[in-house]
């Protein structure tokens, strides 16, 4: 996958730390986090509410955030549904993706991101693979609908498909868990 790529290929160990992008939150370990790396969406939809929400209900002792991409000011708070306006364990980040992909990863150039995705994926991928590394939690593809608490699921969690491979859209990691850096560093 593109992060397991982008990663092997960092420049060198002296570069600065990937998480200086996620210094400004919290960190606890047992938040749920949402990530939408789409500068151009204008606002986000009814499954992204419900699972925002279900995380809520679900769970209600753990804090619930959303990370934007810092380019795109039209995903505010403030212009969410009045039942998600109204959650206090739910916060809406603003973080600069963008920037974290030119500055760690000068090689992702346009013929690189050809190969795969479109870029929106690929800066959720990164996003995710290096939250979860560096400040450790829960994250959920915001088509995720949470039906039960997450306090039975074991840390360094990584569910399979019904295809036998690694899906990324329910994971848990501790802070720098030796798994997620060796899955990083050998890709």
């Amino acid at each position: 996958s593109l992060v397991f790529y982008l990663w092997s290929n960092r420049r060198s160990d002296n570069d600065p730390p990937l998480f200086d992008v996620f210094n400004d939150l919290p960190n606890d370990q047992d938040d749920i986090n949402f990530i939408e790396s789409n500068p151009l969406k204008p606002k986000l939809n009814q499954l992204t509410y419900c699972a925002i929400e279900s995380a809520s209900m679900a769970n209600p002792a753990k804090h619930i955030r959303l990370l934007v991409t810092r380019d795109n000011p039209l995903i505010q708070r403030s212009n969410f549904p009045p039942f998600l306006q109204n959650l206090r364990s739910f916060s809406v980040h603003h973080i600069d993706l963008e920037g974290m992909i030119n500055s760690y990863f000068p090689e992702f150039t346009p013929e690189v991101q050809a190969r795969f995705h479109k870029r929106v994926v690929s800066l959720s991928e990164i996003s995710r693979a290096v939250l979860l590394f560096y400040k450790g939690g829960i994250y959920l593809d915001q088509d995720v609908v949470s039906v039960g608490p997450f306090a039975n699921v074991q840390p360094n969690f990584l569910p399979m498909s019904p295809i036998h491979r690694v899906a990324t859209a329910c994971m848990k990691f501790e802070q720098f868990s030796p798994i997620l850096k060796l899955i990083l560093d050998l890709a």
